[in-house]
């Protein structure tokens, strides 16, 4: 059977000594439903635009967000399929990983619908005959007592590492090993409400990252130092979104206080929407709400507009609403 062999450093502990003082507050403050659609979508649009970069395109974040949002839903399908690729995390509700999940995210990513393994073969990575049963090896370990004993940020890391390692699949391996990451977490509920992001780090430390995961030496199958590095990107993103948290944790208190907490669902998206574009027209109403009449929606903006959230400037359909 398959067994990482990894140490666990003081490095590592004070590590996630910080990510689960992190975790313990993004958990307990409570926040409005708009701000955690926000957290949640900058984080996305995050995932996406530096796995967009691994495969070389250069597409600007804006134009991600729009598809995040919902303002544009066609156009380019390897942002689609990576949207659907990271909502395919959030509807999995089995407990374990099989060699058919690593599968499944591939065929989401690449558009395939058959999936086979890489069948060239490459310097320093798994010969493309052994690809299938070091998959295998490593999901068995996956599912096994030792791994369920083991920190969930540590079996995280271990699963990027070596399905990296592995490099499965002709083209976005980057991607899935990434997915197959969050996956963990989430299976693991350390997903931090899907407010985290690690590709940055992946890409600012970028010659850490490929030193870590592909050492030359006799120590080439030990993860302790790649550990180290996992949790100290992990533990400096989830300080950044305990700091967001505590901040957009005040603003619902006042939101509580003035009303906006009572808003539908309907007005705190387009609350949403002017906190991230600045003003909002008759033009974009069919892009943000596709099935809704804009005599609907003006009635939302209407009250919005009574409550002093909303200030509306002109008088015609070329009028536009921002916030007060």
């Amino acid at each position: 059977m398959y067994i990482p062999e990894y140490s666990i450093t003081n490095q590592t502990l004070k590590h996630i000594a910080d990510i689960e003082y992190s975790k313990a507050i993004i958990d307990e403050i409570p926040l409005l439903q708009n701000f955690e659609n926000r957290l949640k979508n900058e984080s996305l649009v995050e995932r996406i635009s530096c796995s967009l970069s691994s495969c070389g395109n250069a597409t600007k974040k804006e134009r991600v967000k729009a598809y995040v949002t919902g303002l544009k839903r066609t156009g380019d399908p390897l942002i689609i399929k990576l949207i659907r690729a990271q909502q395919h995390l959030t509807t999995d509700n089995s407990t374990g990983l099989e060699e058919t999940d690593a599968k499944e995210i591939y065929k989401l990513v690449s558009g395939n619908k058959v999936v086979a393994y890489r069948n060239r073969q490459l310097n320093g990575r798994t010969l493309p005959e052994e690809i299938l049963a070091e998959i295998v090896a490593f999901f068995d370990w996956y599912n096994s007592i030792d791994s369920m004993d083991t920190h969930p940020i540590i079996v995280a890391a271990l699963t990027k590492a070596r399905l990296e390692q592995i490099m499965p699949f002709e083209t976005h391996n980057f991607i899935v090993s990434n997915l197959l990451a969050y996956s963990v977490l989430t299976k693991r509920h350390y997903d931090f409400k899907g407010y985290i992001y690690l590709e940055a780090w992946f890409d600012k430390t970028k010659r850490a990252y490929e030193d870590l995961l592909y050492p030359k030496g006799a120590n080439d199958h030990d993860f302790t130092g790649w550990i180290e590095y996992f949790t100290e990107g992990m533990a400096s993103q989830t300080k950044t979104m305990e700091n967001k948290t505590r901040l957009l944790g005040k603003d619902t208190k006042l939101a509580k206080v003035s009303g906006i907490a009572n808003l539908s669902e309907r007005q705190a998206k387009v609350v949403e929407f002017l906190q991230d574009y600045g003003m909002i027209q008759n033009q974009n109403f069919s892009s943000l709400f596709p099935t809704v009449s804009e005599d609907s929606i003006l009635r939302d903006l209407k009250k919005l507009v009574e409550m002093g959230i909303v200030v509306k400037r002109g008088k015609t359909k070329s009028s536009r609403y921002e916030l007060g």
